[in-house]
């Protein structure tokens, strides 16, 4: 309550300010903002079961920008997240920001998805649901503090995005940066983009609390490629994704398991039945290149490592800024792998538990394990709906 009430508090107040100012013909601002919620049905795959209702990322937020001279505009953005199923939220957590633009492009300051992330948004046609492919993307698409970012102009289609996180490990402690990079192209219905991300040895320390922070032992830089493209004419639209992790968790020196690399290839598709209705699936394989078989004696083979994702939906466009929708989606895991809906993704075969990542959709995840502590297949239904403003 604390939080939803700063919420209103700090929106009064910016909307206030932003009158003052707009009404002295000074600053453009608006209010914008997305209502998401979704009543969903999931099943861990074995005897357990639940309905629950998820905010699916709501959100609210402010942007505005004024012309300083013929040669630059400033520009801003604060953005909030907003939970309307459960009510709360939390000040200035998503892209929050202020930057300069001119003829070089943009240069802003502040917190933003990564390009890395950016990219696989511009081809998701389950965005912010149950079937958000980011389920199969192990963590992969960040939004970072502290970031300087540069958006190049549109030069005939090719563009560029560019961004660096300073350093945000204690003095004492081992560099945590990050930086992320895309380039991309664009022209009528054809959109193709690549993009590569990486972080700091000190994003994956192994924790020793009877050491000084400055001797913890660091695994390797995880670094992560991805390429994505999307062709999108009046009765259909599809979409391929494809990316490549390098020891995206470091090196787990204390359980002796290194090489945590992984590979996601995905394809989506969309059909706009009639004018208001589309019909849409997509299908995402997961390859677990873990060399799990070397790990504690165990005897595995590739498929035990892999998972899959297939979801099914179909949209109903009430209005412009209105969309009811209803979904199916179905996660297949190996013998070691821990994918589920509504939040985990891969995970440690030792410890399930410990290294899922949120999607950012839903309440609850399943956790049902089979004998040696994977997942089982997990399903859900997902009813849903979407109005922007």
């Amino acid at each position: 309550m604390k939080n939803l009430l700063t919420t209103l508090m700090v929106l009064m107040i910016a909307m206030a300010a932003a009158a003052a100012v707009a009404g002295e013909g000074g600053m453009d601002w608006k209010f914008y903002g997305k209502l998401h919620t979704s009543m969903d049905y999931m099943s861990d795959g074995g005897d357990d079961s639940n309905l629950t209702m998820s905010s699916n990322l709501s959100r609210f937020g402010f942007k505005g920008g004024q012309e300083l001279n013929e040669n630059f505009t400033f520009f801003w953005q604060f953005e909030n997240s907003i939970n309307i199923a459960d009510g709360g939220g939390t000040l200035a957590n998503r892209n929050t920001y202020v930057g300069l633009k001119g003829d070089y492009g943009k240069v802003l300051f502040g917190r933003h998805d990564t390009p890395f992330k950016t990219l696989g948004r511009k081809v998701e046609f389950f965005k912010d649901e149950l079937g958000d492919h980011r389920q199969m993307t192990y963590g992969w698409d960040r939004r970072l503090g502290d970031v300087v970012a540069w958006v190049s102009p549109d030069w005939s289609g090719f563009g560029n995005f560019g961004a660096l996180q300073l350093d945000q490990a204690d003095i004492t402690a081992k560099s945590q940066t990050a930086y992320s990079l895309m380039a991309h192209y664009g022209k009528d219905a054809f959109f193709f983009g690549a993009a590569v991300e990486g972080l700091s040895e000190g994003y994956t320390p192994v924790h020793d609390d009877t050491l000084p922070l400055e001797d913890w032992v660091h695994g390797d830089a995880p670094m992560g490629v991805r390429v994505a493209a999307k062709y999108d004419v009046d009765k259909f639209a599809v979409s391929v994704l494809y990316q490549s992790l390098t020891d995206y968790d470091g090196e787990w020196v204390a359980d002796e398991f290194e090489g945590l690399n992984s590979t996601t290839l995905g394809f989506e598709a969309l059909f706009r039945a009639a004018p208001k209705w589309n019909i849409k699936g997509s299908y995402f394989m997961g390859d677990h290149d873990t060399d799990a078989a070397n790990l504690a004696g165990t005897d595995l083979d590739e498929s035990d490592t892999k998972t899959s994702m297939l979801a099914l939906g179909l949209d109903h466009i009430a209005a412009k800024n209105v969309k009811f929708y209803l979904q199916w989606v179905m996660v297949t895991n190996g013998d070691v792998t821990a994918a589920g809906l509504a939040g985990t993704n891969f995970a440690d075969p030792g410890d399930p538990a410990e290294r899922g990542y949120a999607n950012g959709h839903g309440t609850w995840t399943p956790a049902a394990a089979k004998d040696n502590g994977a997942l089982e297949n997990p399903m859900g239904f997902s009813l849903g709906t979407v109005i922007n403003f």
